[in-house]
């Protein structure tokens, strides 16, 4: 997402290098201000733009040849406002999204068919100011930076409904969190801050 300008620029990336190659394509958000985030399902058929100034999530569809993409013609408004990142659970067809101001993780349900999002629940991230997020690969655990209270907050993911519950307390951060990435083995949680 490009704020300056409030486009969304596509690249192809080169399977031997991983370079990254301009599509050319550069798509206009419309009355939508600010991209700020970026989600992709795994299928590559719907991508999801996170508008922070407009508390809306646009769905495009992405031809698959081209890298192209069109807008669906629904967009998500997020409950508590300032999406500022989303996080797909990794078996479910549900995803997490982290709330800036609010703070909130609101989780929704994504209909793989059109691409549309549904809201199930919001809950506090028990902390404020949320930047970032990361997910286990097995769907159990949520952790949300939060870089206006400068700490972490850790959440049990429900097996069957996938709604997060807080564990505990937030726990404090050297500085300002703001990127997350687990270790290959899931042991240790890496905080920029």
């Amino acid at each position: 997402g490009n704020g300056d300008d409030n486009t969304l620029s596509t690249f192809a990336v080169d399977p031997d290098t991983g370079w990254l190659r301009a599509t050319g394509y550069t798509v206009p958000t419309h009355s939508e201000i600010e991209p700020r985030g970026i989600t992709s399902l795994p299928t590559g058929e719907f991508v999801y733009a996170l508008h922070l100034l407009t508390d809306n999530i646009i769905t495009y569809t992405v031809d698959a040849d081209s890298g192209r993409l069109d807008v669906v013609a629904t967009s998500f408004t997020v409950a508590g406002g300032r999406p500022n990142a989303m996080l797909l659970h990794p078996s479910a067809d549900v995803a997490y999204v982290i709330q800036r101001f609010t703070p909130n993780v609101e989780t929704v349900s994504i209909d793989t068919v059109t691409g549309a999002l549904t809201s199930l629940a919001a809950i506090s991230s028990t902390g404020g100011g949320s930047e970032a997020g990361v997910i286990d690969s097995q769907g159990r655990f949520l952790w949300v930076a939060n870089a206006g209270t400068n700490n972490v907050s850790t959440f049990t993911l429900d097996p069957t409904t996938h709604l997060p519950t807080a564990l505990g307390a937030a726990l404090p951060t050297q500085g300002t969190p703001i990127a997350m990435v687990l270790s290959d083995d899931e042991r240790f949680l890496y905080v920029v801050s």
